[in-house]
């Protein structure tokens, strides 16, 4: 039979070495989220439509609507080109594109475009803009659309 005091050294070690566990997967997790953050976004801005709008309006950008083409034809903004975040080549389109211009990124709400410069990061643009809210806050905002040619 074990003695009293085995017994509690037992509950002891075990619950040091649970411990340890939990504190070692927290520490490891939240490593492995603020290395992934840094290098993602650190060319990645997410920027609200006004400030879009003045950077866009301050020199020559590459814009880019990465709304699927029927919602490009809805009304877009002056300058985009459609690039569809869903096509299967997006990536190798968006590469030909020229990296020494920041690129300005575009959809409907957000969602697109922030997975999209976020996969982006990782090529060689220099900047890459998002703008939180898409076409919806860029509307709310009063800023004006144009019809595709």
């Amino acid at each position: 039979m074990l003695k009293t005091n085995d017994l509690k050294m037992k509950k002891i070690l075990l619950l040091v070495v649970l411990l340890s566990s939990i504190g070692a997967y927290w520490y490891f997790e939240a490593k492995g989220k603020h290395s992934t953050e840094i290098s993602a976004t650190s060319k990645v801005e997410v920027v609200n439509a006004e400030e879009f709008s003045k950077m866009i309006e301050a020199g020559e950008v590459l814009l880019v609507d990465v709304r699927t083409p029927k919602e490009f034809q809805e009304g877009t903004l002056e300058g985009a080109v459609n690039i569809n975040f869903y096509d299967a080549d997006f990536e190798t389109k968006i590469k030909a594109l020229e990296t020494e211009k920041p690129l300005y990124l575009f959809c409907r709400s957000g969602g697109r475009s922030n997975k999209a410069a976020h996969q982006l990061s990782k090529l060689s643009f220099t900047k890459i803009y998002d703008m939180k809210g898409g076409v919806n806050a860029w509307g709310a905002a009063g800023k004006s659309f144009v019809q595709p040619e």
